[in-house]
Formats: C-alpha cells, sequence, structure tokens
C-alpha cells in the first residue's frame, strides 16, 4: 500500500487511467519499452525507447503484490535510479532524454519552463503563460499540464492555481497525490492548500 493511499484525504474511485498510444515505429518496441517500479507514491510505469523516454506514469496507488521484473534497457535502469533518488531527497532536477520534440513548440517551451523550476518552489499557471510568451494562455497551460507525460520528471505538481488551493492533479489520488509531492518537498499543506509561515 502507497503512502497516499494510507494518508489520502479523499477517495476518487472509477478515475481511469491514461493510455499512451504509440506510434507506428514504436509498436514493436512495446513489450521491451514498457517497464514498471515501486515508489512511496504507488507504481510508476514508463514507455521507453533505448535513447528516449516517452512517458513515466502512475499507474496505480495500489503496491501490493508487486512484482518488479530487472530493466530491459539501461534508460529503464537509470530512469528508476533518479526518481528513488528524487524520492529520498538526494536528487532536485531530473537529467533524462524525454520525447518531447513531437509536442508543440508551445507545449514544449511550457514543458522545459517547467523542468528548470527548482525543487520546493511553486508557480501558477499564469506564471508559466507569461514566461511563455503567451500572457493570456493559462487555460492552456493547464491542459499541458493534465496531458503531461512525464511525471514528476517535469513537475506539473509544482503548479498551482492563483485560488489559493493545490490544484487538481491528473495521476491516480487526484489532489492527494499532488499533496503528497508538494509535503515531499518542503511545503505544508492543509486543506489543499499550501500554508505558508509557522
Amino acid at each position: 500500500m502507497s503512502a497516499i493511499e494510507k494518508n489520502s484525504q479523499e477517495k476518487q474511485p472509477g478515475q481511469k487511467l491514461r493510455q499512451v498510444v504509440l506510434s507506428e515505429p514504436y509498436r514493436a518496441l512495446a513489450e521491451d519499452g514498457f517497464y514498471s517500479f515501486e515508489t512511496p507514491v504507488g507504481i510508476m510505469r514508463v514507455l521507453s525507447t533505448p535513447d528516449l523516454v516517452h512517458a513515466v506514469e502512475l499507474i496505480t496507488l495500489d503496491t501490493q503484490g508487486f512484482r518488479p521484473a530487472p530493466a530491459r534497457m539501461p534508460i529503464q535502469a537509470e530512469l528508476e535510479a533518479q526518481y528513488k533518488a528524487y524520492f529520498a531527497k538526494k536528487l532536485q532536477r531530473f537529467d533524462l532524454p524525454l520525447a518531447i520534440e513531437s509536442l508543440s513548440p508551445f507545449t514544449q517551451k511550457v514543458l522545459n519552463l517547467l523542468r528548470d523550476l527548482p525543487f520546493g518552489e511553486t508557480c501558477s499557471y499564469q506564471d508559466l503563460a507569461i514566461l511563455a510568451g503567451k500572457p493570456n494562455a493559462a487555460r492552456a497551460v493547464g491542459t499541458v499540464m493534465a496531458r503531461n507525460r512525464w511525471l514528476i520528471a517535469i513537475p506539473c505538481h509544482r503548479v498551482l492555481p492563483v485560488s489559493g488551493k493545490i490544484g487538481m492533479y491528473s495521476a491516480p489520488g487526484g489532489a492527494d497525490t499532488k499533496a503528497w509531492l508538494l509535503r515531499h518537498e518542503g511545503h505544508r499543506v492543509e486543506n489543499y492548500k499550501i500554508v505558508k509561515g509557522k
């Protein structure tokens, strides 16, 4: 059982998992390209080719009965090592070759800006829109966050609405998972809000 399952403040039954759609050149690699490993928040699933990481998803909070298998590619072993270091608070920025080149220029710019947001810091959707050169595109930034295929490596959990709430999170556990990650990075979260000061 993951840390989020143990401490969840609200359940979100029936949440559908996102599916990665492979383009034709990568379908033959699917058997070796998928790799799963356990983390404090649940089971992460990786889709990779030998040189690129195409997706990292949280597929379930339930770790009971999970049987790890050896990584099939060096890139998978390196990715797992970096995630373990992140959860041990020994890594603050991931250094992985992510397959973002096929995305729109705006999406690439937003994701690359977010990769540079330091561990323990947050920003708003509006902040990212302004930095990306489109100050009126906060809603579009929200869509980019919801479709982020590289959970934690591209830290969309650090992006918050201006309402003061931490907002939703498009992964199993929803806002509870987002709150766990923010707490892991040093924030105090109460009632789905970041509490500043003592």
